[in-house]
């Protein structure tokens, strides 16, 4: 009899991350996987969803307006135990660190259903950086039965804290990647005609993007240092999907909308998104998948964040931490573009993220575990 694998999905990145796995479950002979979305970011997994062609078995729809940590933890509690007390599932399958993430381990943890954690044993060893990022994982560590690591360091932080039945796999991001980069070659100039007017002749691509919860109090700071940094570097055109959080959308539309050579567009579709990365000169982000995709691309990466449980981003020597305050970034952007050295030293010649089988790897384990 085959066995039941709910894959749980809440924002974007746990999308993309997700459902290659789930794609590749779908194949198997022994496992049935069945796919949950709470809608923690509706609008932009239902992107990703049609990215993929594929639907939601369950959509919770659980998003609401300005909506606050507890009353989403809440909502998400009330609402997936009852759904999970319905499918009685022989599996959990969780990815990375968010609302839905830990809420759907604990909920797994509470039933007695297995667990299994994609993307476990990430650590930046501070609880506010990322912010509640860091703490979720921890905690689904503690009630994971399967952990599924992308690098060599996320499993010696699972070894040196005393977790066992880990796997290292790399990260499912790439397999993502993979699948999006050999429909954005094929398309190119479809692409490139959509974003015709970012693309002027002898004019640079820097990509922004900046979302995260805990930099909601520095966004003015962030947002000071990238007008200083268009108006001195004037040969650059910079494109900056922006997040629809009314905290980060307001700030950055009021001050940023109207410089000329800031490009401020509505969240990209992942193809998109991923075609801009692969035209991109430099990269200034606070995302965690970015950081994992861009050196895909051998494009490097300015990090806007004080610390990166992604610590391989730094020392693989493709990402600098420029941190949130305007003078770290300013002067961090200007030393790379100004100094041609430096740019190259950051270009990367692999990823040390994963080879693109992540998925597949996982399935293996799976199907024997069960």
């Amino acid at each position: 009899m085959k066995k039941t694998v709910t894959i749980i999905i809440g924002t974007r990145p746990e999308a993309l991350k997700l459902l290659p796995l789930f794609l590749a479950i779908k194949s198997s002979k022994s496992l049935v996987p069945i796919l949950i979305s709470t809608g923690q970011h509706r609008e932009m997994v239902h992107q990703v969803f049609k990215f993929f062609k594929v639907k939601p078995d369950y959509d919770l729809d659980l998003m609401s307006e300005n909506q606050t940590l507890a009353g989403l933890t809440s909502k998400i509690f009330s609402e997936l135990d009852q759904l999970l007390a319905r499918l009685n599932p022989d599996l959990v399958v969780v990815q990375g660190d968010t609302t839905t993430t830990w809420v759907a381990a604990m909920l797994g943890f509470f039933r007695g259903i297995k667990v299994a954690h994609i993307e476990a044993g990430l650590r930046s060893n501070d609880r506010s950086n990322p912010f509640p990022e860091e703490v979720n994982r921890r905690m689904v560590s503690l009630v994971s039965d399967i952990n599924f690591t992308p690098t060599t360091k996320s499993t010696e932080h699972l070894k040196k804290e005393g977790f066992s039945n880990i796997f290292q796999v790399g990260n499912t991001i790439v397999d993502a990647l993979e699948f999006a980069k050999e429909i954005v070659t094929q398309e190119r100039a479809k692409y490139k005609a959509k974003f015709e007017g970012i693309f002027q002749r002898g004019k640079k691509i820097v990509l922004i993007t900046c979302h995260r919860r805990e930099n909601i109090a520095s966004i003015q700071y962030v947002i000071k240092a990238l007008r200083l940094i268009a108006m001195r570097h004037q040969h650059i055109h910079f494109v900056f999907p922006v997040h629809p959080s009314p905290n980060i959308k307001s700030a950055v539309e009021k001050g940023l909308g109207q410089i000329q050579n800031i490009f401020l567009l509505s969240p990209l579709p992942y193809d998109e998104l991923i075609f801009l990365l692969s035209e991109a000169y430099l990269v200034l982000t606070d995302s965690g998948g970015i950081q994992e995709e861009a050196p895909s691309f051998g494009v490097p990466l300015l990090i806007l964040r004080k610390v990166t449980e992604r610590s391989e981003a730094v020392e693989s020597g493709y990402a600098l931490i420029a941190g949130v305050t305007t003078n770290s970034i300013v002067d961090t952007f200007n030393q790379v573009v100004e100094h041609p050295k430096v740019y190259e030293n950051l270009v990367a010649q692999s990823n040390p993220f994963g080879d693109g089988k992540a998925s597949k790897r996982i399935l293996e384990v799976l199907e024997n575990q069960f």
